[in-house]
């Protein structure tokens, strides 16, 4: 119940520039949620899970991983609407220009 309450009102679980909400918006059957630190978690229908905390509690940091923990879910990031794939590109600035980027590592799925 709760699960299908998320998915059919995704703006309610974070909000409207909530990345949430945002990524149950480009991927159909995701459950997700943004918690404080850096956390996230995301679920699909299917039962495949991922959960993350970003050390530092960076929520930059946090978007950019986002994309490479949905492809361990099997989704194909690269169809996303551009306003998700876009949020995940984060820049690192020096006096205001771009020097560089945050970038996850990727992924080796875990499974017991």
């Amino acid at each position: 119940p709760v699960a299908r309450s998320m998915r059919a009102n995704p703006l309610i679980v974070g909000g409207a520039e909530f990345d949430d909400t945002l990524w149950m918006y480009a991927v159909p059957g995701l459950v997700a949620k943004e918690g404080a630190a850096g956390m996230m978690v995301m679920a699909r229908a299917d039962g495949r899970a991922a959960a993350f905390k970003i050390a530092d509690g960076s929520v930059l940091a946090r978007q950019a991983v986002i994309p490479e923990a949905l492809r361990v879910l099997g989704v194909d990031v690269d169809a996303a609407p551009a306003s998700a794939r876009d949020r995940a590109v984060v820049p690192v600035l020096g006096h205001g220009r771009e020097v560089g980027r945050i970038a996850p590592l990727e992924w080796t799925p875990w499974s017991s």
